[in-house]
């Protein structure tokens, strides 16, 4: 059975790569490029779906719905709208996409990724963890409320975009601690999957930090818990694939609904758009500045939004990007893209290597997440950053999700040393 399946898989590769060879040598009939560009795609689509059996969440599903939804989409409306550099992002998309495969499944086959797996386990004192999770809940809260009301006046202005960029420089302090809401709820809802109690606690925080949420301005400060909720869900009991479907949908809407809100004048249909576009049009102005009028960065901006917590004078990743393309429009910074920025690093060789090493670890994550004995929080933690992962890239998310791992051991680790007695 084992021979079979590497037989079928080598079959898929061997059929890709014959694909991504033709799209090479298509230069100049683009309605021959994009047939074979959509037939890549739906050969991936179809392997993606044979692999589900009956667990439609795993790392690698996951990894390629939003690799699809986010990138392959962009090159075909540049081309619609008339831009000539779509079958370079195009490719750059496909390759990135296969040596991403690659190494997810010579890690299936050759690295012993089930020794490697969180070896925290979260405590039953599930009283502790209410009480611990109340304290980070009402600092938190504290935060969010002090941001908001030193800042409504750049908040709450017709310029929506540049008014919560402005909001944000020099309230590093109260973002950070008031993003340690969902930290709480996170950990809240963990002990409700293992033991059941505390459900009408965890809907209240929930909808408490939902509002603080939005009122930010930012969808990834929402869809990313929610994300994470749902694979937390998932992995202690396994949702039907009606419900996630559905539920994928609504995210998706709510993610062009909600552009559409913040971009002012802008219609659903032009904010999906620019969704779906945005990341090609950035990798084509990295790709054009990398590395003929910009060095390569060597790994710099892997510590770039570190060094913003000591410094308001150094512009995070995407801020600094922007700058140095010398590109101008409203909200904040350019995303690169997890291609883009292994890019921006390394070259080529670094988008090869990168996306070949990011396909092991997505292995190790789905490991990590089918084992049973694993953190159910920290299984699904990566998983539920995927969006910014694949737009802005593993700098952009590094700080946030260490935050959440550091925070998660230091509750863990206190609440096995302490025991609170608290009535339910």
């Amino acid at each position: 059975m084992q021979q079979i399946k590497l037989k079928k898989s080598i079959l898929y590769i061997m059929i890709f790569v014959i694909l991504l060879i033709f799209l090479l040598m298509i230069h100049t009939n683009q309605e021959l490029y994009f047939l074979f560009y959509w037939t890549v795609i739906s050969l991936f689509t179809f392997f993606c779906i044979s692999r589900i059996k009956n667990n439609i969440i795993n790392a690698f599903l996951v990894f390629s719905v939003f690799y699809t939804v986010l990138f392959f989409g962009g090159p075909y409306i540049l081309y619609i709208q008339g831009f000539d550099y779509f079958r370079v992002v195009g490719n750059y998309f496909l390759f990135s996409f296969f040596f991403f495969t690659i190494g997810y499944f010579f890690a299936n086959r050759y690295v012993n990724t089930k020794k490697i797996i969180f070896s925290i386990k979260p405590t039953r004192d599930y009283k502790t963890i209410f009480f611990i999770s109340v304290i980070i809940f009402c600092v938190s809260s504290l935060a969010y409320l002090l941001y908001f009301f030193k800042n409504w006046n750049y908040i709450y202005i017709d310029d929506f975009e540049n008014g919560r960029v402005n909001a944000m420089t020099g309230n590093g302090l109260f973002l950070w601690i008031g993003s340690l809401i969902w930290l709480a709820i996170y950990m809240l809802y963990e002990q409700f999957l293992l033991n059941g109690y505390y459900k009408k606690t965890v809907i209240l925080m929930f909808s408490t930090a939902a509002i603080f949420s939005v009122l930010l301005g930012f969808r990834s400060a929402l869809v990313n818990p929610i994300l994470i909720l749902i694979f937390m869900k998932n992995k202690n009991e396994k949702i039907p694939i009606r419900i996630v479907l559905s539920l994928t949908l609504i995210l998706f809407v709510f993610v062009g609904a909600y552009g559409a809100v913040r971009a002012g004048n802008s219609s659903f249909l032009s904010s999906l758009i620019g969704e779906l576009k945005v990341s090609s049009v950035n990798l084509k102005n990295i790709l054009s500045n990398f590395p003929e009028k910009l060095d390569y960065q060597l790994g710099k901006t892997y510590v770039f939004d570190f060094l913003t917590l000591f410094n308001d004078d150094i512009e995070g990743t995407t801020s600094w990007l922007k700058s140095v393309l010398k590109l101008s429009f409203s909200g904040g910074g350019v995303t690169p893209t997890i291609m883009g920025e292994f890019y921006i690093n390394f070259g080529n060789f670094g988008v090869m290597m990168g996306m070949f090493l990011l396909g092991i670890f997505f292995n190790f994550i789905e490991k990590s997440y089918q084992n049973p004995h694993n953190s159910i929080f920290l299984c699904c933690l990566v998983l539920g950053y995927i969006r910014p992962i694949l737009r802005g890239g593993i700098g952009n998310s590094l700080i946030s999700i260490l935050v959440y791992i550091i925070g998660y051991y230091c509750c863990q680790y206190f609440a096995k040393k302490i025991n609170i007695r608290i009535k339910i």
